[in-house]
Protein backbone atom coordinates (compact mmCIF):
# COMPACT_ATOMS: atom_id res chain seq x y z
CA UNK A 1 0.00 0.00 0.00
CA UNK A 2 1.17 3.80 -0.67
CA UNK A 3 2.47 5.67 2.53
CA UNK A 4 -0.24 8.17 2.86
CA UNK A 5 -0.29 10.69 5.50
CA UNK A 6 -3.70 12.55 6.37
CA UNK A 7 -3.13 16.36 8.12
CA UNK A 8 -6.34 17.21 9.45
CA UNK A 9 -6.61 20.93 11.23
CA UNK A 10 -8.69 21.26 14.26
CA UNK A 11 -9.57 24.50 15.95
CA UNK A 12 -11.56 24.82 19.34
CA UNK A 13 -13.16 21.17 19.01
CA UNK A 14 -12.53 18.36 21.29
CA UNK A 15 -10.94 15.68 18.88
CA UNK A 16 -13.02 12.83 19.59
CA UNK A 17 -16.24 15.23 18.34
CA UNK A 18 -14.13 16.22 15.13
CA UNK A 19 -16.76 15.22 12.14
CA UNK A 20 -13.64 14.57 9.79
CA UNK A 21 -12.45 11.96 12.31
CA UNK A 22 -16.09 9.78 12.92
CA UNK A 23 -16.20 10.21 9.10
CA UNK A 24 -12.15 8.35 8.82
CA UNK A 25 -13.11 5.84 10.99
CA UNK A 26 -15.54 4.29 8.07
CA UNK A 27 -13.02 4.94 5.15
CA UNK A 28 -11.39 1.56 3.82
CA UNK A 29 -7.67 0.62 5.06
CA UNK A 30 -7.43 3.75 7.20
CA UNK A 31 -5.47 2.01 9.89
CA UNK A 32 -2.70 2.15 7.38
CA UNK A 33 -2.67 5.69 6.74
CA UNK A 34 -0.40 7.98 9.43
CA UNK A 35 -2.58 10.86 11.09
CA UNK A 36 -1.25 14.59 11.37
CA UNK A 37 -3.27 16.53 13.77
CA UNK A 38 -2.69 20.06 14.22
CA UNK A 39 -4.35 22.11 16.88
CA UNK A 40 -4.53 25.62 16.61
CA UNK A 41 -7.00 25.84 19.68
CA UNK A 42 -5.91 28.83 22.20
CA UNK A 43 -4.90 28.06 25.04
CA UNK A 44 -7.42 28.38 27.27
CA UNK A 45 -9.27 25.67 25.42
CA UNK A 46 -9.34 22.25 27.07
CA UNK A 47 -8.86 19.17 25.07
CA UNK A 48 -8.68 15.72 25.88
CA UNK A 49 -5.83 13.66 25.92
CA UNK A 50 -3.94 12.27 22.93
CA UNK A 51 -3.69 8.70 24.45
CA UNK A 52 -7.66 8.70 24.90
CA UNK A 53 -8.53 9.62 21.38
CA UNK A 54 -6.05 6.78 20.31
CA UNK A 55 -7.89 4.70 22.31
CA UNK A 56 -11.26 5.59 21.34
CA UNK A 57 -10.20 5.40 17.46
CA UNK A 58 -7.80 2.91 17.00
CA UNK A 59 -5.24 5.07 15.01
CA UNK A 60 -1.99 3.99 16.04
CA UNK A 61 0.03 6.15 13.92
CA UNK A 62 -0.83 9.55 15.34
CA UNK A 63 1.27 12.96 15.62
CA UNK A 64 -0.05 16.17 17.77
CA UNK A 65 0.64 19.63 17.30
CA UNK A 66 -0.53 22.31 19.20
CA UNK A 67 0.18 26.23 18.77
CA UNK A 68 -2.15 28.38 20.53
CA UNK A 69 -1.32 31.53 18.56
CA UNK A 70 -3.76 30.15 15.77
CA UNK A 71 -0.95 29.32 13.33
CA UNK A 72 -1.66 30.03 9.06
CA UNK A 73 -3.18 27.25 7.28
CA UNK A 74 -0.80 27.82 4.96
CA UNK A 75 2.23 27.41 7.14
CA UNK A 76 0.81 24.26 8.35
CA UNK A 77 0.11 22.73 4.85
CA UNK A 78 3.28 23.48 3.80
CA UNK A 79 5.19 22.53 6.85
CA UNK A 80 3.48 19.24 7.67
CA UNK A 81 3.90 18.12 3.64
CA UNK A 82 7.70 18.99 3.93
CA UNK A 83 7.58 16.62 7.00
CA UNK A 84 5.81 13.96 5.55
CA UNK A 85 7.27 13.68 1.78
CA UNK A 86 10.63 15.46 1.94
CA UNK A 87 11.76 14.13 4.73
CA UNK A 88 10.21 10.94 5.25
CA UNK A 89 9.22 9.65 1.98
CA UNK A 90 5.86 9.20 1.57
CA UNK A 91 3.67 8.65 -1.62
CA UNK A 92 0.62 11.25 -0.59
CA UNK A 93 -0.19 13.74 1.94
CA UNK A 94 -4.07 14.55 2.28
CA UNK A 95 -5.78 17.92 3.50
CA UNK A 96 -8.37 18.49 5.76
CA UNK A 97 -9.86 20.32 7.74
CA UNK A 98 -12.57 19.39 10.78
CA UNK A 99 -15.48 19.50 9.46
CA UNK A 100 -15.42 16.87 6.15
CA UNK A 101 -17.40 13.41 5.77
CA UNK A 102 -15.02 10.91 3.90
CA UNK A 103 -17.00 8.17 1.30
CA UNK A 104 -15.30 5.05 2.36
CA UNK A 105 -13.89 4.53 -0.75
CA UNK A 106 -11.20 7.96 -0.15
CA UNK A 107 -8.01 6.08 0.81
CA UNK A 108 -8.61 3.26 -1.86
CA UNK A 109 -8.97 5.60 -4.68
CA UNK A 110 -5.59 7.35 -3.90
CA UNK A 111 -4.26 4.10 -4.37
CA UNK A 112 -5.61 2.84 -7.23
CA UNK A 113 -4.03 5.43 -9.34
CA UNK A 114 -1.82 5.21 -12.28
CA UNK A 115 1.20 6.35 -11.85
CA UNK A 116 0.91 8.41 -14.27
CA UNK A 117 -1.72 10.21 -12.58
CA UNK A 118 0.83 11.50 -9.80
CA UNK A 119 2.56 14.32 -11.33
CA UNK A 120 -1.32 15.64 -10.69
CA UNK A 121 -3.44 17.68 -8.33
CA UNK A 122 -5.66 14.51 -6.96
CA UNK A 123 -8.70 16.28 -5.88
CA UNK A 124 -12.21 14.54 -4.88
CA UNK A 125 -15.52 15.92 -5.70
CA UNK A 126 -16.60 18.03 -2.63
CA UNK A 127 -20.33 18.17 -1.79
CA UNK A 128 -22.06 20.88 0.43
CA UNK A 129 -24.55 19.55 3.43
CA UNK A 130 -27.18 20.40 0.99
CA UNK A 131 -26.00 17.65 -1.38
CA UNK A 132 -24.65 21.09 -3.58
CA UNK A 133 -21.32 20.62 -5.54
CA UNK A 134 -18.61 23.19 -4.57
CA UNK A 135 -15.22 21.77 -5.93
CA UNK A 136 -13.97 21.49 -8.03
CA UNK A 137 -15.46 24.63 -10.06
CA UNK A 138 -15.06 27.14 -12.78
CA UNK A 139 -13.87 30.39 -10.82
CA UNK A 140 -12.49 33.83 -12.75
CA UNK A 141 -8.94 34.09 -11.34
CA UNK A 142 -9.89 37.31 -9.57
CA UNK A 143 -13.30 38.51 -9.45
CA UNK A 144 -14.65 41.70 -10.80
CA UNK A 145 -15.67 44.62 -9.09
CA UNK A 146 -19.31 44.38 -7.53
CA UNK A 147 -19.68 40.64 -8.92
CA UNK A 148 -22.04 38.43 -7.25
CA UNK A 149 -20.53 36.04 -5.15
CA UNK A 150 -22.14 32.82 -7.18
CA UNK A 151 -20.71 29.29 -7.55
CA UNK A 152 -19.18 28.31 -10.96
CA UNK A 153 -19.95 25.50 -13.25
CA UNK A 154 -19.13 21.87 -11.66
CA UNK A 155 -20.49 20.32 -14.42
CA UNK A 156 -17.18 20.14 -16.70
CA UNK A 157 -15.42 18.11 -14.26
CA UNK A 158 -15.66 14.34 -14.21
CA UNK A 159 -14.95 11.83 -11.45
CA UNK A 160 -12.17 9.65 -12.44
CA UNK A 161 -10.62 11.56 -15.64
CA UNK A 162 -8.22 13.93 -16.39
CA UNK A 163 -9.43 17.43 -16.45
CA UNK A 164 -8.46 20.68 -17.36
CA UNK A 165 -7.04 22.94 -14.45
CA UNK A 166 -7.83 26.66 -16.77
CA UNK A 167 -9.94 28.95 -14.36
CA UNK A 168 -10.54 25.70 -11.48
CA UNK A 169 -11.54 26.37 -8.14
CA UNK A 170 -10.79 23.64 -5.32
CA UNK A 171 -11.70 23.99 -1.34
CA UNK A 172 -8.50 22.69 0.19
CA UNK A 173 -10.32 20.17 2.82
CA UNK A 174 -9.71 16.55 0.63
CA UNK A 175 -6.59 17.77 -1.32
CA UNK A 176 -4.42 15.21 -2.34
CA UNK A 177 -0.29 16.02 -2.70
CA UNK A 178 1.70 13.29 -4.27
CA UNK A 179 5.24 13.34 -3.78
CA UNK A 180 5.68 13.93 -7.20
CA UNK A 181 3.85 17.13 -7.64
CA UNK A 182 5.24 18.63 -4.41
CA UNK A 183 8.74 18.03 -5.24
CA UNK A 184 8.12 20.17 -8.21
CA UNK A 185 8.59 23.09 -5.41
CA UNK A 186 4.66 24.25 -5.64
CA UNK A 187 3.92 25.62 -2.57
CA UNK A 188 1.31 27.58 -0.37
CA UNK A 189 1.75 31.20 -0.66
CA UNK A 190 2.49 32.05 2.96
CA UNK A 191 1.73 35.52 2.96
CA UNK A 192 -1.78 34.11 3.43
CA UNK A 193 -3.12 32.96 6.03
CA UNK A 194 -6.68 31.59 6.31
CA UNK A 195 -8.92 32.60 3.72
CA UNK A 196 -7.65 32.84 -0.09
CA UNK A 197 -4.97 30.01 0.65
CA UNK A 198 -6.67 27.14 -1.66
CA UNK A 199 -7.82 29.60 -4.09
CA UNK A 200 -4.08 31.03 -4.68
CA UNK A 201 -2.35 27.45 -4.44
CA UNK A 202 -5.14 26.67 -7.46
CA UNK A 203 -4.26 29.72 -9.28
CA UNK A 204 -0.08 28.70 -8.72
CA UNK A 205 -0.96 25.50 -9.51
CA UNK A 206 -2.78 26.38 -13.31
CA UNK A 207 0.39 28.37 -14.19
CA UNK A 208 2.27 25.42 -14.24
CA UNK A 209 0.41 22.59 -14.95
CA UNK A 210 -2.44 22.23 -17.69
CA UNK A 211 -4.68 19.08 -15.48
CA UNK A 212 -5.38 18.18 -12.50
CA UNK A 213 -7.03 14.32 -11.41
CA UNK A 214 -11.05 14.26 -10.16
CA UNK A 215 -11.34 10.88 -7.92
CA UNK A 216 -14.29 9.02 -7.59
CA UNK A 217 -14.68 10.00 -4.13
CA UNK A 218 -16.95 12.52 -2.73
CA UNK A 219 -16.64 14.91 0.05
CA UNK A 220 -19.37 16.30 2.00
CA UNK A 221 -17.96 19.77 3.46
CA UNK A 222 -20.43 22.55 6.37
CA UNK A 223 -19.26 25.89 4.36
CA UNK A 224 -20.45 28.87 5.98
CA UNK A 225 -22.93 30.85 3.87
CA UNK A 226 -25.71 27.44 4.04
CA UNK A 227 -26.12 28.32 7.34
CA UNK A 228 -27.59 31.63 9.09
CA UNK A 229 -24.95 33.34 10.89
CA UNK A 230 -24.72 36.67 13.65
CA UNK A 231 -23.97 39.70 12.41
CA UNK A 232 -20.32 40.03 13.94
CA UNK A 233 -19.44 36.40 12.31
CA UNK A 234 -20.91 37.33 8.53
CA UNK A 235 -18.81 41.02 8.87
CA UNK A 236 -15.69 38.66 10.09
CA UNK A 237 -15.41 36.93 7.47
CA UNK A 238 -16.47 39.00 4.81
CA UNK A 239 -13.26 41.05 6.01
CA UNK A 240 -11.41 38.23 5.81
CA UNK A 241 -12.46 37.35 1.91
CA UNK A 242 -12.03 41.26 1.20
CA UNK A 243 -8.36 41.04 2.72
CA UNK A 244 -7.44 38.12 -0.10
CA UNK A 245 -9.57 39.80 -2.76
CA UNK A 246 -7.63 42.90 -2.11
CA UNK A 247 -4.14 40.77 -2.11
CA UNK A 248 -5.09 39.43 -5.45
CA UNK A 249 -6.01 43.11 -6.92
CA UNK A 250 -2.49 44.15 -5.73
CA UNK A 251 -0.49 41.36 -6.88
CA UNK A 252 -2.34 40.82 -10.44
CA UNK A 253 -3.65 43.28 -11.41
CA UNK A 254 -2.18 47.27 -12.61
CA UNK A 255 -4.98 49.20 -10.62
CA UNK A 256 -3.56 52.12 -8.41
CA UNK A 257 -3.19 51.01 -4.89
CA UNK A 258 -5.14 54.19 -3.83
CA UNK A 259 -8.40 53.48 -6.06
CA UNK A 260 -7.89 49.44 -4.67
CA UNK A 261 -7.75 51.19 -1.10
CA UNK A 262 -10.84 53.18 -1.81
CA UNK A 263 -12.89 50.17 -3.69
CA UNK A 264 -12.91 47.91 -0.45
CA UNK A 265 -13.45 50.94 1.99
CA UNK A 266 -16.30 51.96 -0.15
CA UNK A 267 -17.40 48.54 -0.45
CA UNK A 268 -17.33 47.59 3.45
CA UNK A 269 -19.41 50.41 3.79
CA UNK A 270 -22.15 49.19 1.54
CA UNK A 271 -21.58 45.53 3.66
CA UNK A 272 -22.30 47.38 6.76
CA UNK A 273 -24.97 49.34 5.54
CA UNK A 274 -27.20 45.99 4.00
CA UNK A 275 -26.33 44.30 7.16
CA UNK A 276 -27.71 47.01 9.05
CA UNK A 277 -30.89 46.47 7.14
CA UNK A 278 -31.10 43.06 7.73
CA UNK A 279 -30.57 42.39 11.01
CA UNK A 280 -31.73 45.52 12.48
Amino acid sequence: MKKIAILVVVYKELLHEVITFKSLLEVSNVKDVHFYIWDNSPLEFSQIPLSEFIANTGFTNVRYNRTVNNEPLSKIYNKVTDYYINDNDFDFVCLFDQDSKLSPCYINEICSVDDKILKFLLLPRVISLRKKVISPRVEPMIKKFFSADSLGDTELFVPNTICESKSFFAVGSGMVLSSTLWKTGLRFDEKLSFYGVDKEFCIMYAQGNEHFYLLNATIEHDISHENREMKSVILWRYDNVMMYRKYQYMKYTNYHPLLINIYFKFHRLLKIIMLKFIYD
